[in-house]
């Protein structure tokens, strides 16, 4: 009989070491353990039939998508990197349906901000928005990743372990220069009582009631902020590549959905009524 555990464990020292990061590495380790928990096979003896049924057993639960294309990435890397096998090669992504992100006006966001009666918890919402951050982002921002006199911040190791630079409004830099003082350069900007950076939940919560006190029907995440940063540079003019550049886009493509969100392309088409 085979120990599951043992496979598991190549597994995780394998991404480790191809620097996968935390999330896909959490994500990727639970889809395969329970794989390997629900086949009870040993994984050298597994065939792509035997794959595209467990895959097929999963569509037919009506998981979404996304979950499926993650429970075929984790398949996939699994039997690439654990059995240097091929086996799951054959499997594909199901289409996804390709719908709009949401965005927050400009004044909306404003106002949310000024409802965050913390001033800390408001510049972490701003910065969010004003430098195109993901939330993951935000919460692991180091005083030594400011650059307050060129007005730039460099994204240290954010999706896929790339660093980027990206824009710092002037407007944040009286309060940046508040938070960073008497901080050491590798010390997070923006910590707890306890000295431990903020945790995406938290932030996402922030949010949450920022925008109940702002009295803005609308529920929105924190990777909505990201999206209308992106959608608000377009439609003042800045270069579709630029921005692709500011939110670390590996592709122009990704960025490209942000052309059918900005209103400047809709605005010079008249109705034939």
């Amino acid at each position: 009989m085979y120990d599951h555990k043992y496979y598991l464990n190549i597994f995780r020292r394998e991404l480790v070491i191809r620097k996968y990061s935390q999330k896909t590495i959490r994500n990727y380790m639970y889809i395969v353990r329970n794989f390997l928990l629900t086949t009870k096979k040993d994984p050298r003896t597994i065939r792509p039939e035997y794959l595209k049924n467990y895959v097929y057993r999963k569509c037919d639960q009506s998981y979404s998508s996304n979950t499926i294309a993650l429970i075929i990435n984790g398949l996939k890397a699994f039997f690439r990197l654990s059995t240097k096998t091929n086996v799951a090669d054959d499997l594909h992504h199901p289409k996804r349906s390709k719908s709009l992100p949401y965005i927050l006006e400009n004044s909306e966001i404003h106002h949310i901000c000024s409802s965050i009666t913390n001033r800390k918890h408001r510049c972490m919402i701003a910065l969010m928005y004003s430098s195109g951050l993901r939330v993951s982002e935000v919460v692991h921002v180091k005083v030594q990743d400011i650059d307050f006199t060129n007005l730039r911040l460099i994204v240290r190791k954010g999706k896929g372990n790339k660093h980027r630079v990206t824009i710092f409004s002037p407007k944040l830099l009286d309060a940046f220069c508040a938070f960073s003082n008497g901080k050491e350069p590798d010390e997070y900007l923006f910590t707890t009582r306890s000295n431990k950076p903020y945790s995406p939940r938290t932030l996402q919560a922030i949010l949450e009631k920022g925008l109940i006190r702002s009295h803005i029907p609308k529920h929105a995440s924190c990777h909505i902020l990201r999206h209308s940063f992106a959608t608000h540079l377009l439609e003042d003019g800045v270069n579709i590549v630029a921005i692709q550049k500011l939110l670390g886009h590996a592709n122009v493509k990704t960025t490209m959905i942000y052309t059918k969100l900005a209103r400047h392309a809709l605005k010079d088409i008249k109705s034939p009524l």
